[in-house]
């Protein structure tokens, strides 16, 4: 199921592309992914000093829930490994993320982000993903229309 708000709608409409993802993004799914008590990160993100962070009680003080923290750590900002097409390679992106996770967790279910901001920084394109579990949830599919943000989420599986 997919959801987007009306400014990434345009976007989407202007730059969805199922184009080859750049060697530099291609890097970060070829690494796949780590599993560590219950969550999935992106095993390039991944370090193995967070592994004594990963209780159930560390993560309720800090994220409240394993999809808060899910969603912390996989945080990868676009523009960091692309110059140009940013938008466009968000997307490739999103698409390469789909068939790699549907790959290696064909059952299990993942809520997957994408926002593109634009501030006085400059462009910023912001995706992240977590794990799709009962009773956690990290943004508000019915409220999506109202933010000011181009907001994309997809849930798979």
């Amino acid at each position: 199921m997919i959801y987007m708000n009306p400014k990434m709608r345009d976007s989407f409409n202007d730059v969805c592309s199922h184009e080859n993802l750049s060697t530099e993004l291609s890097c970060i799914l070829d690494n796949g992914f780590v599993e560590i008590n219950k969550c999935v990160f992106f095993s390039w993100l991944w370090s193995d000093e967070y592994s004594n962070d990963i209780t159930i009680d560390n993560i309720r003080e800090q994220f409240l829930d394993f999809s808060g923290y899910e969603f912390s750590i996989n945080k990868i900002y676009i523009e960091d490994y692309i110059h140009k097409n940013v938008k466009k390679e968000s997307f490739c992106f999103v698409n390469a993320f789909k068939a790699k996770w549907n790959k290696v967790f064909p059952n299990k279910p993942c809520v997957l982000f994408l926002c593109f901001k634009s501030n006085e920084f400059g462009f910023s394109s912001i995706f992240s993903f977590h794990v799709k579990r009962i009773g956690e949830c990290i943004l508000d599919i019915s409220s999506i229309e109202k933010f000011e943000d181009e907001i994309y989420v997809e849930i798979l599986n």
